[in-house]
C-alpha cells in the first residue's frame, strides 16, 4: 500500500471494506446476469427444441412451467423430455458463458486499476517505523 507505515492499519481496514463491498456488488451482478440470461435462453432454446421434437405449440407454455421439475418426465413424451433437457443444458451453458464475459470485463477494469497504483518498491526495506505497543521495543515507537 502506498501509505505511511503509521497509517497501514487504517488503509488495510478501508481496503478490506471496499473488497467486501465490491464482492457483494459483484455477486449481485453475476446472479442477476445469470438469472436473466438463463430465463431468456431457456424460453428461446427449450421452446424451439420441443417444437422440433413434435410438441404442439399450445403445450409449450405448460412445458416451460415444469421444465425444471420432476413433472416434466411424467407429463410429456420421452422425445420431448430429451429435447427439453438438452436445450436446458445449452441454456445453462449460455448463461454461464455470459457471466464469464461479464467477469472478464470486471477483470479488465481491475487490471487497469492495478496499473494506476503507486509503485511501493522503495518502501520494501528492513526499516521498522512503527513498533507494537506490547513489544520489547515499544519504547522506540515515536507515534505512541
Amino acid at each position: 500500500m502506498g501509505v505511511e507505515h503509521k497509517d497501514l492499519g487504517i488503509a488495510g481496514g478501508i481496503s478490506g471494506t471496499f473488497r467486501y463491498a465490491a464482492g457483494a456488488v459483484g455477486t449481485t451482478v453475476y446472479t442477476t446476469v445469470f438469472n436473466n440470461e438463463l430465463s431468456s435462453s431457456t424460453l428461446e432454446k427449450v421452446s424451439k427444441a420441443v417444437l422440433e421434437a413434435g410438441l404442439p405449440q399450445e403445450e409449450v407454455q405448460g412445458l416451460l412451467a415444469v421444465v425444471s421439475t420432476p413433472d416434466l418426465a411424467t407429463m410429456f413424451s420421452a422425445d420431448v423430455v430429451a429435447a427439453a433437457s438438452a436445450a436446458l443444458d445449452e441454456a445453462y451453458c449460455h448463461a454461464i458463458f455470459v457471466v464469464a464475459m461479464v467477469s472478464m470485463a470486471f477483470g479488465i477494469v481491475g487490471l487497469i486499476a492495478c496499473a494506476c497504483c503507486k509503485d511501493v518498491d522503495h518502501r520494501m526495506n528492513n526499516q521498522i517505523e512503527v513498533y507494537l505497543e506490547n513489544d520489547r521495543l515499544a519504547d522506540r515507537n515515536k507515534y505512541h
